[in-house]
């Protein structure tokens, strides 16, 4: 007769545990860290929207259902979380032994978001004057992060159909002309003596906010435009999607006493060129029954970009909501291609 010994009564049933375990798990011994990934993709969020989390092992098995959710170091009852207060929020996972990176989420209010102003500069690589909104906007953006500024050049390499459009729609009759929020003409002939013409459209408490999640593959920019709305719209209001880039380098014809006062300003850095609009250059409509207070609207686009550009690296986009009927921003967003930025 065999007799088995107590502790190896245990040895037996740990093995036939471990064979148990690793036939619903059979590689869960080469399990060696886990991921926290925020499946709903956006970082910063109005309060009351839910930020929705996964759990992944490196050896590529799901288990959010079987770990534990921490948010701020409080345990949480599921994969999601739905924070009522704004503030900062550390989010991390357990599973077994193993710990997760953490994930740092916003949530805000709609008060909260940042009035930020639109410039658009209608330049041209030929044109002597167009160098003093340029200065202009480099003084401005010194006061202010808030400045969302881009370059429409007229009758240069630079130009497109599109920016004739602008130009025309706009009765811009000629260069060099500063426009702000699409529709007020900046002081002509003195803009960098009137930067506060730009800076009294920043602030905060703005009626609505805007954040833009993209990413770039295959020639392709894909893109989700969001829309928070801290007031109710009874008008109709326009989406416009533009893309820029930087980094261009072309001599520059000057008139001006600025950058060095020579009359060739040579290999001059043209940055946030007008290379495509996105949209109709009056913009999508926003459907009236998304435009309310404490509602999120939600805009995607998928665009090949043009031949013309020259270094994908140096994109980046700009959304804004206009009133249709007076074509002027309500407010503005810019975000590098690949990139993501949140509610501000």
């Amino acid at each position: 007769m065999i007799k088995i010994s107590f502790l190896n009564k245990i040895g037996l049933f740990v093995s036939v545990f471990a064979v148990f375990a690793s036939c619903n798990r059979d590689d869960l011994n080469e399990m060696k860290s886990i991921h926290l990934k925020l499946v709903s993709n956006y970082t910063e969020q109005p309060i009351d929207q839910t930020f929705i989390f996964a759990v992944e092992g490196d050896n590529k098995d799901i288990i959010t259902s079987e770990s534990q959710f921490l948010v701020n170091g409080v345990a949480i009852s599921s994969n999601t979380f739905t924070p009522t207060s704004e503030g900062i929020y550390q989010v991390q996972a357990t599973y077994l032994g193993f710990t997760s990176q953490i994930i740092t989420v916003k949530a805000i209010t709609p008060s909260e978001y940042s009035q930020k102003v639109l410039v658009e500069d209608y330049t041209g690589t030929w044109c002597g004057w167009c160098p003093r909104v340029a200065y202009a906007i480099q003084q401005v953006k010194l006061q202010s992060d808030k400045v969302v500024s881009v370059g429409i050049h007229i009758s240069d390499i630079y130009s497109f159909e599109g920016c004739t459009t602008l130009k025309n729609e706009f009765g811009v009759s000629g260069l060099p002309a500063g426009k702000i929020n699409r529709i007020n003409t900046w002081y002509p002939l003195a803009e960098h003596e009137h930067l506060d013409e730009v800076l009294n459209h920043v602030g905060s408490n703005a009626p609505l906010g805007l954040a833009i999640l993209s990413e770039f593959s295959n020639n392709t920019i894909n893109a989700t435009i969001r829309v928070g709305f801290a007031n109710n719209y009874t008008e109709n209001l326009n989406l416009v999607v533009y893309l820029l880039e930087n980094g261009l380098v072309k001599n520059q014809t000057n008139y001006t006493e600025f950058f060095g006062g020579t009359s060739t300003i040579y290999n001059y850095v043209h940055n946030d060129v007008l290379r495509a609009i996105f949209t109709p250059h009056l913009g999508t409509p926003i459907p009236l029954e998304e435009s309310i207070n404490d509602h999120i609207y939600t805009y995607n686009l998928s665009q090949i970009i043009p031949s013309s550009v020259s270094d994908p690296s140096n994109l980046h986009l700009v959304a804004f909501v206009v009133k249709a009927s007076t074509k002027e921003v309500i407010n503005v967003q810019e975000v590098a291609v690949g990139s993501e930025i949140g509610f501000e």
